[in-house]
């Protein structure tokens, strides 16, 4: 079901993450309970609703932690994401997390916080491979903020090498497996290829190598580059449109896995969502004009996962 493929067959589709977790919940309740698995992600729904309100306190105080809390408590896909058995709530928690843990780490400025730091940001990487460059960014964050260039070179490494640390067993398993130095996933060829059709309008069949999902990828990756580039070149103002405005509305344009409930209509959802994107972009702003910290690290982080789901 998680790797398109059958569970006896070693994969690097995905990282093992959201697997290790299913299967630690199966063996606590002693069989493949999908409810069991769903309930776990409540919980981990509110742990993350409790970082939000910690994360908002160090935003604006008090009460911006409790408004914080509160909208990620009503937002409607957060509703129903835990039904939901994906990466999205158990990734969003450990986002959370090491944002609170790297804003700590940058008041103290202690080791410690940093090495905390890199670990979770190496557990958020099990679950989501786009997070791998989170230290580099919190790295720019620290240059903008003023931070001692060499200070910030030794704080970003210690994060960089316990996040490498993290994955070492999923990296020597899949040497061991495939004899390749594979770090992450081998899966990004599929969504690459997709995205260089306008508007996501495919109109062909995909590259596909039988029995080799890995060389099906590379296929898939290396004929996505020929797209891209003979878009750019026979299409320009098409492909520069979808790539910039199209994604990007995309992206942000309405909520993620949202499941209509019958009292809340998606029109009502979508409106909503708006509302919460704007304001909380003027809030951000407004933040930035008052030299608070915060906002410049969750615009950061925010322009990072837009860049790379735009590609």
């Amino acid at each position: 079901m998680l790797t398109y493929s059958g569970w006896r067959e070693p994969t690097v589709f995905i990282m093992p993450g959201y697997p290790l977790i299913l299967a630690g919940v199966f063996s606590l309740v002693g069989s493949t309970s999908w409810l069991a698995a769903r309930f776990f992600q409540i919980l981990v729904s509110l742990a993350a609703l409790w970082f939000a309100v910690k994360l908002g306190t160090r935003l604006g105080g008090r009460p911006v932690g409790l408004l914080s809390g509160m909208l990620v408590a009503v937002y409607p896909p957060n509703l129903t994401a835990p039904c939901f058995l994906m990466t999205e709530v158990v990734f969003t928690c450990l986002l959370l997390v090491s944002l609170v843990s790297f804003a700590k780490a940058e008041e103290t400025r202690r080791a410690g916080w940093f090495v905390l730091t890199g670990f979770l940001l190496g557990l958020s990487v099990y679950f989501r491979s786009t997070s791998a460059l989170l230290p580099v960014i919190f790295g720019v964050y620290l240059v903008l903020r003023g931070y001692p260039w060499k200070k910030m070179l030794v704080d970003v490494s210690i994060m960089g090498v316990v996040l490498v640390l993290c994955l070492s067993p999923w990296i020597i398993r899949n040497y061991l497996i495939y004899k390749q130095f594979i770090p992450l996933t081998v899966s990004g060829g599929n969504p690459f290829l997709r995205g260089t059709y306008l508007n996501n309008k495919i109109d062909e069949k995909l590259p596909w190598i039988e029995g080799d999902r890995i060389s099906s990828d590379r296929a898939q990756m290396e004929y996505g580059k020929k797209r891209f580039v003979e878009g750019f070149k026979t299409n320009f103002r098409a492909y520069l449109r979808w790539y910039t405005i199209g994604k990007f509305s995309d992206f942000w344009g309405g909520p993620y896995y949202y499941r209509q409930l019958t009292y809340l209509p998606a029109k009502w959802v979508n409106m909503f969502h708006r509302f919460l994107l704007w304001t909380g972009l003027a809030g951000l702003i407004a933040g930035l004009w008052r030299r608070k910290p915060l906002p410049l690290l969750f615009l950061l982080v925010g322009g990072y996962f837009t860049f790379i789901h735009m590609v």
